[in-house]
């Protein structure tokens, strides 16, 4: 239970971080750039849990794209 507690909290460490860490970053360089960097690094993060987790994954079918869309 203790870990738990200790993810949430890292979780909101890091939500008050990334506004000042941004407005620094975004001083710095372009904030489109800055924009792509972050989703460039979640994706590859993502792609990383996903690949480690070895989950089936849904068939990418008519069904389920159209309500993504």
């Amino acid at each position: 239970m203790i870990k738990i507690y200790l993810v949430l909290i890292f979780i909101q460490v890091l939500f008050g971080a990334n506004f000042p860490a941004s407005k620094i970053i975004v001083s710095r360089i372009d904030p489109l750039l800055w924009s792509n960097v972050r989703f460039l690094i979640a994706g590859i993060i993502m792609a990383f849990f996903s690949i480690l987790m070895r989950r089936k994954h849904p068939p990418l079918t008519k069904e389920f794209i159209l309500p993504l869309l």
